[in-house]
């Protein structure tokens, strides 16, 4: 890390880093309420994992709902103090006057996107539990679970190092 870099900008979001942002907090809220709302009915051996087809294949307590949450929650407020600090960030090119504010902007609008993608993901994972506790069977749209998180979160690291050559 360059021990002079330009101080940041505060980090002023546009209206889709404000959606992303919404969904996120959105997506939080939800899992909370559904925590809530299937707790007590749960019981107490439940899936937490699964596999490509969406059949549980490994159980564990019913309170992982609330540990998966809270990871959920944790993720998000980590991603949104490192938002705060992108002269921190390892780059990959060298940063001056002259490029600082505008990288610093692209780093931080990518990671706002990881984040709200990572948030979806662990909503996907408290659907994808509830659904097999509620009805006793795989949800049919595990697989496009999977290929969606994974597919969405390639875009933006694909875009991140296609943006990161380009700046060389």
């Amino acid at each position: 890390m360059q021990s002079k870099r330009p101080k940041p900008l505060p980090f002023v979001r546009n209206s889709i880093e404000w959606t992303l942002e919404l969904i996120g907090l959105s997506s939080i809220a939800l899992m909370i309420i559904i925590g809530l709302w299937f707790y007590e009915s749960m019981p107490d051996k439940i899936p937490i994992h699964f596999n490509l087809r969406g059949e549980p294949n490994g159980y564990g307590s019913k309170n992982m709902i609330w540990l998966i949450i809270g990871i959920a929650i944790f993720f998000f407020a980590v991603m949104n103090t490192i938002l705060r600090i992108p002269d921190q960030y390892n780059y990959s090119i060298k940063i001056t006057e002259e490029n600082a504010q505008r990288l610093y902007r692209i780093t931080q609008h990518h990671l706002l996107w990881i984040k709200t993608i990572l948030v979806l993901i662990f909503l996907g994972i408290i659907l994808l539990i509830v659904q097999s506790v509620v009805t006793s069977k795989p949800p049919g749209w595990a697989i496009w679970f999977i290929v969606i998180s994974l597919s969405s979160m390639s875009v933006v690291i694909y875009r991140l190092f296609k943006l990161s050559k380009s700046l060389q």
